[in-house]
């Protein structure tokens, strides 16, 4: 009786990749998932803290968005590269910081005003 079931129109069945490229896009696809579920957790909290601590944001306030877009898209950055993934921050990180023989880690302002000026053109 079971081999007059006809599938419904359109449902597509659950299937294995099928060799490695589509296992490598799954995998990066679940790596962009937990990126983006670690980014609703720790902006979280880290909003709520800075609130404890007395800093409180406005999200309409347009003065404070482009900080809070950069902040957030860095924490995006190092998370991706956590999970071995490119992110077009890594470049602009190893541009504008350079690091110490003390271990300390400092800000090229030059490097960051001329990357800001090669972008304007």
């Amino acid at each position: 009786m079971t081999d007059n079931v006809v599938p419904f129109p359109g449902a597509k069945r659950n299937t294995p990749p099928q060799n490695l490229e589509e296992v490598q896009s799954n995998l990066d696809t679940i790596r962009q998932v937990h990126i983006e579920e670690a980014m609703n957790l720790v902006a979280t909290v880290v909003f709520d803290n800075l609130s404890l601590a007395g800093f409180t944001f406005d999200p309409d306030d347009n003065s404070t968005i482009k900080d809070v877009a950069l902040m957030l898209e860095s924490l995006r950055s190092l998370l991706s590269k956590y999970h071995g993934l490119e992110h077009p921050f890594h470049r602009v990180a190893n541009e504008i910081f350079a690091l110490q023989k003390n271990g300390t880690v400092i800000c090229l302002e030059s490097k960051l005003d001329k990357l800001c000026e090669e972008e304007k053109v």
